[in-house]
């Protein structure tokens, strides 16, 4: 069985990087790739949403960090509309200033609060699967 597997693997690589093999290919595995495709993506999203949330609450959790940071220090935060532009210049997150799902990240500005949101793997922010951080404010 390990052998078999290997060798499906070598196969696997050398026609996805020899160009002239990929070629010929290609036309035949496009239906099987759409069809393993479609049928594991939810599986694979399912079995990463514990991982994605662990990134995310990471995330979440930096980027209220450096925010408090930011204003301890005497800078302006930057107000919510202008936020992802904000987390764009930066690089907390794999996706850009999104989560791992792909929604943008969302802060809440209060008197007293920072407060900096993930809609989670619903998403759909202000249910139950959202991932939330604050901190207070000076």
């Amino acid at each position: 069985m390990k052998r078999l597997v290997l060798f499906l693997l070598v196969i696997i690589g050398a026609s996805f990087s020899i160009p002239s093999l990929r070629e010929r290919i290609a036309p035949r595995v496009q239906p099987l790739w759409a069809s393993v495709r479609g049928t594991a993506a939810p599986k694979v999203r399912d079995a990463l949403g514990p991982v994605y949330r662990w990134i995310a609450v990471r995330e979440v959790r930096t980027i209220v960090e450096d925010l408090e940071r930011y204003e301890a220090a005497g800078q302006r935060l930057p107000r919510p509309n202008g936020f992802e532009k904000f987390l764009d210049n930066r690089s907390y997150s794999l996706i850009d200033g999104r989560d791992p799902w792909g929604t943008p990240y969302m802060m809440l500005l209060r008197r007293d609060s920072i407060i900096v949101l993930s809609s989670g793997p619903d998403l759909e922010s202000g249910t139950a699967d959202d991932i939330r951080g604050a901190a207070p404010r000076r």
